[in-house]
């Protein structure tokens, strides 16, 4: 699939998803419920696993064991039967076999508010959390899509998160019961194929294996990824149909654990084996998607086994909120160790979402103390306070701002402000330096070390206006003509070319690597820096660029300094009749080695 067709189709999904969760929280009223769990045993009838006491079905007498049958057996009537939680009021009517006899009960759901307000706060405070966590899904999903839609294991996580938050938490639909019955045959079609990209993610990163058990896994995977989801459709839909019966339905059973245990041993060596096949850089990453990914999946499975065992649901549902272990794992992958290098936009978001929270936390208790300690004091006084707050809480917005940021950055970013401060440290120590070609291999290793360059190379003009690699791990670094288009570009505008970019417009230009940065100094082009494509195949975010221009410029004012004293000594030496115009020649190629 095109890689812009993949984006949208997925921003659409993301965005119904959102939509279909946010209704879901406004309609998160008390639903019904019968008090009882059942399952189909491949024929019309229903074996009941579970009553809850003092529910409808335990006044009517259903015991753990019997076999109801659906007085209507339509797929409305399935749908209450089957699917967890139950509308306001509805009623069901069963065909009861009980220890040899047949009786007929009618159940109409109880209201399954809490009887008081604490309990309804923690019931709504569940529910609420919940959905969170969808919505932390998605957005995380969200943001892999528009940053890395064209590298495939970016695809893989991006789908994996949306597909796996959309078919493992559900609550009563408000929406019409043909499409909620669709959904409920599509959210265990999409967590079988969020398992798959699970797998296949776990086969690409941090790089795929060409050979091996791990690449036998994502060649099995790949078949799997459109059989196992159609397949476990199909059973679904033919099991509400009422058609899948008996062998089939125990068969089916057998294979569905065998998927589960399978996925669970594909996943754990995929991760294990591309940790060991990883560089060192991205173990620390392998490791923190593996083990988020496995307690959430882990919970997941633990809550699906435990409902099938009829443990109550005050037991499997905590189980549910260690998903929100996979999104906050791979959010802090991306954060600490910079996973698909979209740290730099989640900072600014993080920033944003704390300093927004504390404001409306502040407001929030403002009002509070207005309304319940300062209205005694009378109106004109209470809107003074008011405003005097409001104007404090203005004025330290700014110092907020800065520690907050300063808090994150801490946090999150502190390997790659060292190597930002490291940069800048050498872009200070660079006017001291009086060996050019001690300067150029300083320079060249820094880029690698610290900004994780795959290569670099520094080069500096010659006497024919050529630019040549006085030092270069890149490979090949042939000279530089003036004219070509990214020198060009570098002199007309002074600032930083990405090579790939230009190559769009022009002939590719001659320099190795992934970006240039130009060392201007008194208006002219004296040398340029030349970083090749990270080892980690990040791209250079801003502020990482903007510190890179700034060695780049007190990199070429070290060169010029280092040629105007050479000059200047070979002129005193001159004048002092201790040299001649050879001198002079030599002096002025001095600062290029």
């Amino acid at each position: 699939m095109p890689t812009w067709l993949w984006r949208l189709a997925m921003l659409v999904a993301i965005a119904l998803a959102v939509g279909l969760t946010i209704g879901d929280i406004l309609h998160a009223g008390p639903g019904g419920d019968f008090g009882l769990t059942a399952g189909t045993d491949g024929s019309r009838q229903f074996v009941v696993t579970y009553i809850e006491p003092g529910a409808p079905a335990a006044r009517a007498g259903l015991v753990v064991g019997d076999r109801v049958v659906p007085v209507t057996d339509d797929m409305q009537t399935r749908f209450l039967l089957l699917y967890p939680g139950t509308p306001p009021n509805a009623s069901l009517a069963l065909f009861v076999h009980d220890r040899g006899t047949d009786r007929r009960v009618s159940l109409r759901a109880a209201s399954s508010a809490p009887p008081s307000w604490k309990e309804e706060l923690a019931d709504y405070s569940a529910v609420y959390a919940i959905q969170a966590i969808r919505i932390v899904f998605f957005l995380v999903a969200a943001l892999i899509v528009v940053r890395r839609p064209d590298r495939a294991e970016a695809r893989a996580l991006a789908t994996f998160l949306a597909a796996f938050a959309f078919g493992t938490i559900s609550r009563w639909p408000w929406y019409p019961i043909p499409l909620a019955a669709g959904l409920a045959v599509l959210r265990p079609m999409l967590v079988v194929f969020a398992i798959l990209q699970a797998i296949r993610f776990s086969t690409l990163f941090p790089q795929p294996s060409k050979g091996g058990p791990r690449y036998a896994i994502a060649r099995v995977n790949n078949a799997m990824t459109f059989i196992a989801p159609v397949f476990v459709g199909g059973f679904l839909a033919l099991t509400w149909a009422g058609i899948a019966r008996g062998t089939a339905v125990l068969l089916t059973s057998v294979l569905l654990q065998v998927f589960v245990v399978g996925s669970i041993v594909a996943l754990a060596t995929a991760f294990a084996l591309g940790s060991r096949e990883a560089e060192a850089a991205d173990r620390g990453r392998v490791r923190w998607i593996a083990v988020s990914t496995g307690i959430g999946l882990g919970a997941v499975i633990g809550a699906a086994i435990l409902q099938r065992l009829g443990v109550s649901d005050f037991v499997v549902e905590p189980l549910l909120f260690m998903i929100v272990a996979i999104p906050l794992g791979t959010a802090y992958a991306i954060l600490r160790h910079r996973l698909l290098d979209i740290g730099f936009v989640v900072n600014r978001a993080l920033v944003f979402a704390i300093i927004s929270g504390l404001i409306v936390a502040a407001f929030s208790l403002l009002e509070f103390v207005l309304g319940n300690y300062v209205t005694s004091l009378g109106h004109v006084q209470s809107a003074l306070i008011g405003a005097l707050v409001a104007l404090a809480l203005g004025v330290s917005l700014g110092r907020i701002h800065a520690r907050v940021d300063s808090l994150v950055d801490k946090v999150f970013f502190r390997d790659r402000h060292r190597a930002e401060a490291a940069l800048r440290r050498l872009a200070r120590e660079a006017a001291y330096v009086d060996d050019p070609k001690i300067l150029a291999t300083r320079v060249v290793t820094a880029l690698e070390r610290h900004a994780r360059a795959g290569g670099a190379a520094l080069y500096l003009r010659d006497g024919n206006g050529s630019y040549v690699a006085e030092r270069a791990t890149l490979s090949p670094t042939p000279p530089v003509s003036c004219n070509d288009a990214a020198v060009v570009r570098m002199r007309a505008s002074g600032e930083a070319v990405d090579l790939d970019e230009i190559a769009d417009e022009v002939t590719r230009p001659a320099f190795r690597g992934k970006i240039v940065f130009p060392m201007i100094v008194r208006g002219e082009l004296l040398g340029v820096l030349a970083c090749g494509e990270k080892d980690n195949l990040e791209t250079y975010a801003p502020d990482e660029r903007a510190t890179l221009g700034d060695l780049a410029h007190a990199t070429g004012i070290a060169f010029d300094t280092i040629q105007t004293r050479a000059l200047r000594d070979a002129v005193a030496r001159v004048i002092a009749g201790d040299g001649d115009l050879e001198d002079l020649r030599r002096a002025q190629a001095s600062s290029f080695g």
